[in-house]
């Protein structure tokens, strides 16, 4: 068996370090902040929103190949070491290209065709803006899949939770402040693909130095297409889908029962209150292929080992974020985004509170997906998106947006308690803050 030799040196060691990539998550979160602050303070919650939606719309059309086809790719670089595994993943990652090329082409022309047949007057240039950031995007994920799968996850991030908003503010500030001229929310995505463009070229040159022979397979690539594939991306793709409507169902909601206001406002809080989850998510994407690994060799207690360790970390952060919200969540959003978006800060309460249902619960979307399992999650994901439209629909009419964002919470409570029920009947795994005690 031939074993490709990693980079040596201490930013190789850098990029492999778990103690930088929370670092590189810090780092992102706060750009991700910093962005937020500059596009609520130039947009207003109706700019905001209209924003918020147009990228509801790229990541929906986004996730399906780039989601499956990506975590296909991951699960075969976590054996990379192993030569048939190098190849499968330059086959995979060949066909991948090709596909995202020709889904974008798709998109572009069902657009076109969509415009022209109810004469909606849709922008041409946003059409096209559209198909180009979604190829961008779904090549973005693939080599981000790469680098998670051969254990860089620094490197597989910091184009895009560092680079990718720190370039948006800059673009969006020249053309504000420079060049004095106005911004709304169709500049704001020509800053986005600008920024996405560049990082999607930065993380290229991190993969080439990690994984050379990936690019020297894909330049006599022998292209095997397997159903396997294609049906394992499918169903991958499709939880994929499932799940970002189920995420971003309450500003759907608010499109089409509310204001675009609203819309803004309640986008503004969600970026407040996710950083609830920031422990989780970060602690998940670490684990993510340590789970494949361990449930390849069929280490289980090892897996209830890991779980129950970062599922207590992440409970702690989460709680503690909870009762700062609570303390001077109003200070906060006035600080940051103004008195226009007042109401964001109970409605960031709420959801933070949703944040303390992943920590409880483990990392069970992640286990069932790396232990090829994902019909699991499809089925959750269904039943309780359509709980939660009926309730959210409920919800907005009677309570207005506060009411939507605890059913949000409640919901977010109830997906991952059966998440985890399932891998606890179906896998044999506690993957709760409880867990590991045997």
């Amino acid at each position: 068996m031939s074993v490709e030799r990693s980079p040596s040196g201490h930013l190789w060691i850098l990029g492999r370090s778990t103690r930088y990539l929370a670092v590189v998550r810090a780092l992102g979160m706060l750009a991700a902040l910093v962005l937020s602050v500059v596009l609520t303070r130039i947009l207003g919650p109706e700019g905001f929103g209209q924003y918020a939606l147009a990228l509801i719309v790229i990541q929906m059309l986004s996730i399906p190949l780039g989601r499956g086809w990506g975590t296909l790719l991951m699960r075969t670089t976590a054996r990379y070491e192993d030569e048939d595994a190098r190849q499968q993943a330059a086959e995979i990652l060949g066909i991948g290209r090709f596909l995202s090329a020709g889904y974008a082409t798709m998109v572009i022309l069902a657009l076109f065709g969509l415009n022209w047949l109810t004469r909606a007057d849709i922008n041409l240039s946003l059409i096209l803006l559209i198909g180009l950031l979604l190829l961008v995007n779904q090549n973005t994920a693939f080599r981000m899949a790469i680098l998670r799968g051969v254990r860089y996850p620094v490197f597989a991030q910091f184009p895009e939770l560092v680079m990718r908003p720190v370039i948006m503010v800059l673009t969006i500030l020249v053309f504000a402040v420079w060049f004095n001229l106005p911004v709304d929310w169709y500049v704001a995505l020509q800053a986005l693909f600008a920024a996405s463009v560049l990082t999607l070229f930065a993380g290229a040159l991190l993969q080439a130095q990690v994984v050379p022979s990936l690019r020297a397979r894909l330049a006599h690539p022998k292209i095997i297409i397997s159903r396997g594939w294609g049906a394992s991306a499918l169903v991958i793709g499709t939880n994929g889908f499932i799940v970002l409507v189920y995420e971003q169902l309450d500003l759907l909601l608010l499109y089409v029962f509310s204001t675009t206001a609203d819309l803004g406002i309640y986008k503004a809080a969600m970026q407040i209150g996710s950083y609830g989850g920031f422990a989780y998510a970060l602690l998940s994407y670490v684990a993510a292929a340590r789970l494949s690994a361990m449930w390849a060799r069929n280490d289980i207690r090892e897996i209830e080992r890991l779980a129950a360790r970062y599922s207590r970390l992440s409970l702690v952060f989460s709680v503690l974020f909870l009762g700062v919200l609570i303390v001077l969540g109003d200070l906060i959003v006035q600080i940051l985004f103004g008195q226009k978006f007042d109401d964001a800060s109970m409605i960031a309460v709420f959801l933070a509170l949703g944040h303390i249902g992943f920590a409880l619960f483990g990392m069970s979307s992640a286990m069932l997906m790396m232990s090829n399992n994902e019909y699991f999650v499809l089925k959750g994901t269904i039943a309780l998106l359509i709980v939660k439209f009926v309730l959210g629909m409920a919800a907005v009419f009677l309570f207005g947006t506060i009411g939507l964002a605890l059913m949000s919470a409640i919901s977010t409570l109830l997906l991952n308690t059966y998440l985890f029920l399932v891998v606890r009947r179906h896998l044999g795994i506690n993957l709760s803050v409880f867990g590991a005690r045997r």
